[in-house]
């Protein structure tokens, strides 16, 4: 586990504050402190050329609230990124609702027309996030992508998707374009957050997901070069909330409630 890993939150905050709409000067401030980590002992889950892949159940959606799954920079163990679902996202295209969102820190570019606004620039991110509108119901399943593509001179792609169990589509989110040293990602950890309003610590509504273990490189569908490991969980001091591995009976997940009375 590195020690930047506690950061991720303030790095997350910042981000949001780009993806929620912001409040007015008489509005209430943005909740703090409402989060749960998953950490996952990543086995050297690495890609290596390909994909990292993770199934994410919904059980109780709430308002405000970011499911996602971290990675880190191979080359510099530094934090690179996201891909998550969220609800009342603001997506690119400046409407809001239910939200798959792709980010990579410091992304230089971002493929696609502007007109399309799938993906924009993020100044709390210091680079381009993408974010779409993307409904998600509890009782189905829906697998998060990262993919390494191609390097050109400008450096080096990678894409994200979503699929759903329900429709059985494989959505686009976005591409982006990160320096090309940038060849390698590593399974950080899940993240779930209350983003909302601010209320009291023990009113930060209630949400329910579990997180499959990630893994990498597909063989086929189903198998897999690596597979993580579930190593532990951090709530912060603003949430009730707790993380239990639980037997799928396929895989081994993460369930994370999040919020209720501490």
């Amino acid at each position: 586990m590195r020690t930047h890993r506690m950061g991720i939150a303030a790095l997350l905050t910042a981000a949001l504050a780009a993806l929620i709409v912001p409040a007015s000067p008489a509005a209430a401030a943005q909740h703090q402190n409402a989060y749960e980590y998953a950490y996952w002992n990543n086995n050297g889950l690495v890609t290596a050329g390909q994909n990292i892949d993770q199934i994410v159940l919904p059980k109780t959606k709430a308002s405000a609230t970011f499911w996602t799954l971290t990675f880190d920079w191979g080359d510099t163990g530094s934090w690179a990124g996201y891909i998550g679902l969220q609800t009342n996202g603001n997506r690119s295209n400046g409407t809001t609702g239910d939200t798959a969102v792709f980010a990579l820190w410091g992304a230089i570019a971002y493929s696609g027309d502007v007109a399309s606004n799938r993906c924009a620039w993020n100044a709390e991110a210091q680079g381009h996030t993408c974010a779409i509108a993307y409904t998600f119901k509890p009782g189905f399943s829906y697998r998060y992508r990262m993919w390494k593509l191609n390097a050109d001179s400008g450096g080096q792609w990678w894409g994200a998707w979503i699929s759903s169990s329900e429709t059985g589509v494989d959505t686009w989110i976005g591409n982006l374009r990160v320096p090309k040293e940038h060849v390698v990602a590593v399974v950080g950890v899940n993240f779930s957050e209350y983003f909302g309003t601010q209320v009291s610590c023990d009113a930060v509504p209630k949400s329910v997901v579990e997180f499959t273990q990630p893994a990498a490189d597909q063989i086929q569908p189903g198998l897999y070069a690596r597979v993580g490991a579930f190593s532990g969980s951090t709530r912060g001091s603003c949430t009730g909330g707790t993380v239990v591995l639980k037997d799928l009976g396929w895989t081994n997940a993460a369930s994370v409630t999040l919020g209720g009375t501490r």
